[in-house]
């Protein structure tokens, strides 16, 4: 498999990026490879859709020092931050054309925003089974952990976040440019969103959550060896208090 740069060799984990250019406007952005014994499944882990999102990056960039390919059945790709320009200046939006990355993929535009989700969908969602796609808020707020689904039933979404195992799941309508709906729409490729933490501040227990929550869905697709934890009761909410979603 090659993404980018970056060529995956059996057990090992392999480095490169994706590179985007458009308008003398450049960016670089992180793709790992870990390749078990087999091809069997396809996976990708992301986080940093938004700049300002640490602990979703977190998560990510712990997990996957502790991966061991040689234990790994399939393949995963792994981005730890997608916008690495927001990451930089600790921005939320991509700072090239002020967009909100998450809102532009599957759609046709003509700045940096577009063209990287574009890239983002052909190079790793066409390629992936699933995928699991972190978040948390903005710099006001600290969300508890949950996964979201969508008020229209996708079998595959609704089975990811019932092994993933946070207790709050919330629903959200089906709109366009989310990376987790074009995904389903383009490639019919189920992408988890997960959201935990927030307020520019990595949290112990958030990062401890969402490597217990990766672990169990990439064991219940048997890519690993270990224990599904799920808890004991779920909670499906519709509503945050009239907050209006971020994600």
């Amino acid at each position: 498999m090659q993404i980018g740069t970056c060529v995956s060799k059996k057990g090992r984990i392999e480095s490169g990026f994706l590179k985007i250019s458009h308008k003398n406007k450049s960016a670089k952005i992180p793709v790992k490879i870990a390749q078990g014994l087999n091809n069997d499944k396809t996976a990708f882990i992301s986080a940093g859709i938004h700049g300002d999102e640490l602990n979703g990056i977190n998560i990510v960039s712990t997990f996957l020092k502790n991966i061991d390919p040689m234990k790994l059945n399939g393949t995963l790709i792994v981005i730890p931050v997608i916008n690495t320009i927001g990451f930089h200046y600790g921005e939320r939006r991509v700072r090239y054309d002020g967009k909100d990355l998450n809102r532009c993929f599957g759609r046709s535009g003509d700045t940096f925003s577009f063209k990287l989700s574009k890239l983002f969908m052909e190079e790793v969602v066409s390629q992936s089974d699933f995928g699991l796609d972190f978040h948390d808020s903005n710099k006001k707020y600290i969300l508890l952990p949950h996964t979201r689904i969508f008020d229209k039933e996708y079998k595959e979404v609704d089975e990811l976040s019932r092994i993933f195992g946070t207790e709050i799941v919330m629903k959200r309508k089906l709109k366009r440019g989310f990376l987790a709906s074009e995904s389903m729409k383009r490639y019919k490729t189920p992408i988890l969103t997960i959201e935990m933490g927030g307020g520019m501040n990595v949290l112990p227990q958030y990062i401890h959550e969402g490597i217990r929550g990766l672990n169990s869905v990439l064991t219940h697709k048997e890519m690993l060896e270990g224990e599904v934890q799920v808890p004991e009761k779920q909670f499906i909410l519709s509503d945050r208090l009239g907050y209006k979603s971020k994600i």
